[in-house]
């Protein structure tokens, strides 16, 4: 039994129709979230929601979603961040159940981009369970290191720089009392290291090409916390994905690039501002690709983060988009 009273596996006959919920017990109103879902499972003609707690351990929503998968549910329900999100949704990639998010994180960036309320569970409850299916495409990263290759699943960005030193470094109980603005510090320290890593870059299999930078990060979504817009052509469901380095010599160039991602947050949401960001001249310090398959091979072992978290040091990535691989749960409303 869990704190909250529900078994981790709840022992009942599963309805054909029902929703599975992957939650952190410590983290939510237990009590209040049976209560939303009650409703809404009305609402949809839903049987009982199976609840699943996830453990502390590392792996502890893959195996909630492992577990979910076994009542056969017609939806999964994950609650959490972009983190969580991403181990669910590489537990159940492939399978035709939709996935349904609450977010509860930090940048919450795959919900932003998908539309689902935040700072709103009622609501987001409403959409995992009466909203619209759409497909999205998802990412396989190969992550190597000293011969051996994890695979994973992500499906906003993976990293190695800026963005993975700051999911290492970030102090996780700051961020709970005050958001995305921890990550400033870690940020600040990566900048001011400016340390650029050498590399060679291989595109959609064609020629192997030498590059050195500070930051590399290949994504499907673009928006980052503070309405900057690091992938401004990124798209979630165009089987592409989005790919940018970041080398600037000092801090002009990151002066450069800051203002840079900070102009296209506002262009991106105004009527010809995509157009107008396109037409801007590029620059030395902030270089884009898009392709189907990435592979990075580094000449020295670096961090690396996917969604959000730490994943350790890699020296090789491969990275390829798995173009419709994974239905979510959206509000009607939401175009992409």
């Amino acid at each position: 039994m869990t704190d909250s009273g529900f078994s981790v596996r709840e022992q009942r006959t599963f309805v054909d129709s029902h929703a599975a919920v992957i939650y952190n017990p410590h983290s939510v109103n237990v009590a209040s979230l049976r209560d939303a879902f009650t409703r809404e499972e009305k609402i949809a003609s839903l049987g009982p929601t199976i609840f699943i707690a996830t453990t502390a351990a590392d792996d502890g929503a893959i195996v909630a979603a492992r577990e979910a998968l076994e009542s056969n549910p017609s939806v999964i329900v994950a609650i959490g961040g972009d983190g969580t999100i991403r181990a669910v949704a590489e537990t159940i990639q492939g399978r035709d159940i939709p996935l349904g998010i609450i977010p509860t994180g930090t940048g919450n960036l795959l919900a932003r981009t998908l539309g689902i309320p935040l700072m709103d569970m009622k609501r987001a409850i409403h959409v995992a369970l009466n909203g619209a299916d759409r497909l999205i495409d998802a990412v396989v990263a190969d992550l190597g290191l000293d011969g051996h290759t994890r695979r994973h699943v992500f499906l906003v960005m993976a990293g190695i720089g800026l963005d993975a030193d700051m999911a290492a470094e970030t102090d996780g109980r700051l961020k709970k009392h005050i958001g995305w603005l921890a990550y400033v510090a870690p940020i600040a320290q990566s900048v001011g290291r400016n340390r650029h890593h050498e590399a060679v870059v291989v595109v959609d299999d064609g020629e192997a090409r030498p590059i050195k930078a500070h930051t590399m990060i290949v994504g499907n979504c673009g928006s980052l916390p503070g309405n900057l817009l690091l992938l401004p052509e990124a798209v979630i469901d165009d089987g592409l994905l989005d790919a940018v380095i970041l080398r600037p010599k000092g801090p002009g160039g990151w002066a450069r690039i800051w203002s840079r991602l900070a102009v296209g947050g506002v262009l991106h949401r105004v009527k010809g501002g995509p157009q107008i960001l396109r037409a801007a001249p590029t620059f030395h310090a902030l270089r884009y690709t898009q392709a189907r398959t990435l592979e990075v091979r580094l000449h020295s072992p670096q961090r690396i983060e996917l969604d959000g978290d730490s994943f350790g040091a890699v020296s090789t990535l491969r990275v390829s988009i798995v173009h419709n691989g994974l239905t979510v749960r959206v509000p009607p409303e939401t175009i992409f």
